[in-house]
């Protein structure tokens, strides 16, 4: 699948993030960021997105956060809530009927990276315990939740997750895609008769 190809164009970069019996994502997806490329699956919120956080170099997966995300208590929507998926500034927006998932701002909290102080917390009983640069959990684009699930995460205390957006961001002027695109004969080689 070549939905990378329109970003890559004059970086000589090419990439094939899903070969076989993949099934594009049919509901509207918008994706003018280039470094952050985001690619959701048809029916497999599941599982999780495929991502790239170098222009489509490399490949990631990327899964939807343990815990509760949805109002029944699940961590995933159905696909049938989906609405749309979009990736503006390096930050991806996956909008539900009744939720908005985020992936964190493009950024590591400098107080989990090497050398770090790692970031106190307090628990409900008093404890006080600290996520380590050690152990400091998802880095940055590779998990999507809501604030509900953030907030039986401890990556709520990291700052690259505060102050997240209630609804989705507009996008202005974009001139991309507004909805995944499958071309049967991208990477065909053409025969010479």
């Amino acid at each position: 699948m070549a939905v990378t190809q329109n970003y890559l164009q004059g970086r000589n970069i090419h990439s094939q993030v899903a070969s076989q019996f993949y099934r594009i994502f049919t509901r509207k997806y918008i994706h003018p960021s280039e470094r952050y490329i985001a690619v959701p699956g048809w029916d497999t919120f599941t599982s999780a997105f495929l991502v790239s956080k170098n222009y489509g170099q490399t490949w990631q997966v990327a899964p939807m956060s343990p815990g509760p995300n949805e109002p029944n208590g699940d961590n995933v929507p159905s696909y049938e809530d989906v609405m749309s998926f979009t990736v503006v500034n390096d930050q991806g927006f996956l909008q539900t009927k009744h939720s908005l998932y985020t992936s964190s701002k493009p950024f590591e909290d400098p107080r989990i990276l090497p050398g770090g102080p790692g970031i106190p917390y307090t628990l409900e009983d008093g404890t006080v315990q600290t996520v380590e640069p050690s152990a400091p959990g998802w880095a940055w684009g590779m998990v999507y939740m809501t604030k509900l699930g953030l907030s039986h995460s401890t990556s709520q205390f990291k700052t690259n997750w505060q102050d997240l957006p209630d609804h989705l961001p507009e996008v202005k002027n974009y001139q991309g895609w507004d909805h995944m695109r499958c071309d049967m004969d991208a990477g065909k080689v053409a025969k010479k008769l």
